[in-house]
């Protein structure tokens, strides 16, 4: 066999080590840009992220619930008490508030707020707004009441109140007869009080109802700083998202670098390209294993330990969209793992069925200029070609 002279040994030895490094970067280099993409798919896409809060604050009814829980209570020194038609839902089990949510909330309400809101806040990402303006529509719910929903709802809950003791009773028919406003007791006074007393609260609700605003703020402004706040996370989004779509670059330099390195020939550059790809495939798709049993029991127990002071209901919605929304990022990492390790798999059997014939360098690439010898005779050609982990 013909010997490489020692000082082309030299000079290729290095360049090998440095693509092996850069191999070993891309094996983990990718993972990374997977993983963050993955997120992103779910952080940044709007469909996706209405879908989930659909999942957790619609159909369970709770957005519903929190709507009915702003019109029947009021907020006084920091404590949220009931108003006084909150205190007339006293004696309503849960499925007469359930009933009463149906009169008050008109239907596919809370399903237009929520996609108005996460349109209202890309829109707010997207554009250059110092903060989002977040708002709900309350003129579908006003409008409703009025036309009727009001008089169905004192109907709903009249039939909740037990019949007025005989002091309740003397105070209802005093103020009448006085042409005072009667006391608001959550009681059913006889007959002929009843059906005056009942048309005086339907008409005191309509009256509250008639100075509901249009557009009621999710999001309060008025704080001190909150405008630099909004713009810092603005700004940490933005960046989120541009290292999702684009972190990616930084494996498919590598794989350039290693080309300008070391590759020669299509074998080996389905070689070099597909055991790289395959080692970051499989990285990522351990990794995606490991975050779907051990990251989503860590998070499980970091979600059961956040309670806190946060009513129950609400909890849970915050919890059921942390853990749908990383089940969606996990899922999106480990396909995408799947799908690049099966393609990087496929390079890589090229790379050893296709024959390293001399037709086959990449156009423009010198043949082996490092390698050649033109004092060594062409029948050692073969044996002189470069041998070691890829080839």
């Amino acid at each position: 066999m013909g010997s490489r002279p020692n000082h082309q040994r030299f000079r290729y030895g290095p360049t090998r080590w440095v693509a092996l490094l850069l191999a070993g970067a891309i094996a983990v280099s990718l993972p990374l840009a997977l993983a963050v993409r993955a997120a992103g798919s779910v952080l940044f896409a709007p469909r996706t992220v209405t879908t989930i809060f659909s999942d957790h604050l619609i159909d369970s009814g709770l957005l519903r619930q929190l709507v009915i829980q702003g019109m029947f209570s009021r907020e006084t020194n920091g404590q949220l008490t009931a108003s006084d038609f909150g205190r007339l839902m006293t004696y309503a089990d849960d499925q007469q508030r359930q009933a009463a949510a149906d009169i008050v909330v008109p239907p596919d309400w809370a399903q237009t707020q929520l996609e108005r809101l996460i349109t209202d806040f890309f829109a707010w990402l997207n554009g250059d707004g110092v903060a989002p303006e977040l708002t709900v529509e309350l003129v579908p719910i006003r409008q409703g009441l009025l036309d009727g929903g009001a008089a169905d709802l004192i109907d709903l809950i009249w039939s909740t109140w037990p019949a007025c003791t005989a002091e309740q009773q003397a105070q209802i028919d005093s103020a009448l007869r006085s042409g005072a406003t009667p006391p608001l007791v959550a009681c059913r006074p006889s007959k002929p009080t009843a059906g005056l007393y009942r048309q005086l609260i339907v008409v005191g609700l309509e009256n509250e109802v008639q100075s509901m605003p249009a557009t009621l703020a999710v999001i309060d402004l008025s704080a001190p700083g909150s405008a630099d706040e909004f713009q810092q996370a603005k700004r940490l989004l933005i960046n989120l998202r541009l290292l999702a779509n684009w972190l990616w670059l930084v494996p498919a330099s590598l794989l350039g670098v290693i080309v300008a390195l070391v590759v020669r020939s299509w074998p080996g550059l389905f070689r070099w390209w597909g055991i790289s790809l395959l080692a970051g495939g499989l990285v990522g798709t351990a990794l995606a294993a490991l975050g779907a049993t051990i990251g989503a029991t860590w998070l499980d127990a970091n979600l059961v330990s956040s309670a806190g002071s946060l009513p129950i209901a609400l909890h849970d919605a915050i919890s059921g969209i942390a853990r749908q929304g990383y089940q969606t990022a996990i899922s999106a990492f480990f396909r995408q793992s799947i799908i690049e390790s099966g393609a990087a798999g496929v390079l890589t059997l090229l790379g050893v069925l296709v024959r390293p014939d001399s037709d086959q360098r990449i156009p423009g690439e010198p043949a082996h200029v490092e390698l050649d010898n033109a004092s060594e005779p062409e029948a050692h050609g073969d044996e002189s070609r470069p041998s070691g982990m890829f080839g």
